[in-house]
């Protein structure tokens, strides 16, 4: 943060359990006490700024499961103090979730997404002195980070690894508008990955799933639409297919031609709309089960107000649609629901947030 605020190309690296022995020096940036001084301060003024706004690991919920949450701020008037807390609020629940999905994603110790978020904030609030209010600071921070995640996950970046990418300031670049390629996202998503895909791709889809909630509310069942307004972002990392890998009669030969032109042996259950992202025990719990079965065992959980996912959720009310027009039976699942799902449910929410 202090080489991209500085504008040093040579970044300086710092060790903070050995933070003395870099002030001690007799040549390089810190050499000068006055830059020692403010590098001191800054540290503070960031720190202020990386607890009112970036999640962190807490026990404090309803469940007391460890959730990422963010601090929010309290004014007490009658001795004029401030207290934090940290707990998702109607406010900043969205910016919690979207932060979710980065952390997640990235390694603990590599959280690249931070310096670049951090420096918004200090350029916003400390350069800029932007008076807003906490609602409206927590909106404009979720905007930022909703661009910032898809500059880094939903357009090509071969050429730059994440550090580099984070270095830089993004304002002028999001001005632009830049920030997302939808074409991109439609073909990683339409892969025949199965369990190879990238664990971004379904904790964004949670993301968006619970953002555009509002447009599944008359599909969803109200006291299971209830569970995804309280819905968390965890750690997952088991990719299970709902229609299992064992079991045959899940597409016919025409949904095979779809993909033999650019895969060999299309395997179908692999279709991202097949799958969704479980932990290793929900996983194991379904095993091989055909999806009905899967079914009665997420509704069973839905009685203990426990939701797998919203993906989960969104192919399960599949499982159970009748359509006589699309030739669905009730109680079945197949590639044409599957297919239904990724591109009616799941690729418009990331064309419409893509576009935003």
């Amino acid at each position: 943060m202090y080489n991209l605020l500085y504008n040093i190309n040579d970044p300086i690296q710092v060790d903070s359990k050995n933070l003395l022995r870099f002030f001690s020096t007799d040549k390089g940036e810190f050499s000068s006490s006055e830059n020692i001084v403010k590098f001191i301060n800054l540290l503070f003024e960031l720190r202020f700024l990386f607890d009112k706004f970036v999640i962190k690991w807490t026990s404090e919920d309803e469940d007391n499961q460890e959730s990422l949450l963010i601090n929010k701020v309290y004014y007490n008037n009658s001795d004029k103090s401030f207290s934090v807390k940290r707990e998702f609020t109607e406010s900043n629940k969205q910016l919690s979730l979207i932060q979710s999905v980065l952390y997640i994603v990235q390694e603990s110790k590599t959280q690249y997404w931070i310096t670049s978020f951090l420096y918004y904030l200090y350029d916003r609030y400390n350069l800029q002195n932007v008076l807003e209010s906490y609602e409206d600071s927590i909106s404009s921070s979720t905007i930022f980070i909703e661009k910032l995640d898809n500059f880094f996950y939903c357009q090509k970046n071969d050429d730059q690894i994440m550090s580099q990418l984070s270095f830089q300031n993004f304002e002028p670049i999001f001005e632009k508008k830049v920030s997302g390629d939808y074409n991109f996202v439609n073909q990683k998503l339409n892969l025949l990955n199965g369990t190879f895909f990238f664990r971004y791709w379904f904790h964004k889809t949670e993301y968006l799933i619970w953002k555009y909630r509002d447009e599944f509310k008359a599909i969803i069942p109200d006291a299971e639409y209830q569970l995804w307004n309280k819905y968390k972002i965890s750690f997952k990392t088991s990719i299970e297919h709902i229609f299992p890998q064992s079991k045959d009669h899940f597409e016919e030969d025409a949904d095979r031609d779809l993909y033999h032109e650019t895969v060999e042996a299309p395997i179908l259950k692999d279709y991202f709309g097949n799958l969704v992202l479980l932990t290793v025990s929900e996983n194991s719990e379904y095993s091989a089960l055909m999806p009905e079965v899967k079914k009665d065992k997420y509704r069973a959980k839905l009685e203990n107000n426990y939701i797998d996912s919203l993906k989960s959720s969104l192919i399960f009310n599949l499982v159970v649609t009748e359509d006589i027009d699309r030739k669905w039976i009730k109680e079945d699942w197949n590639f044409s629901k599957a297919k239904y799902h990724l591109e009616h449910q799941i690729i418009p929410l990331y064309e419409k947030h893509l576009k935003m």
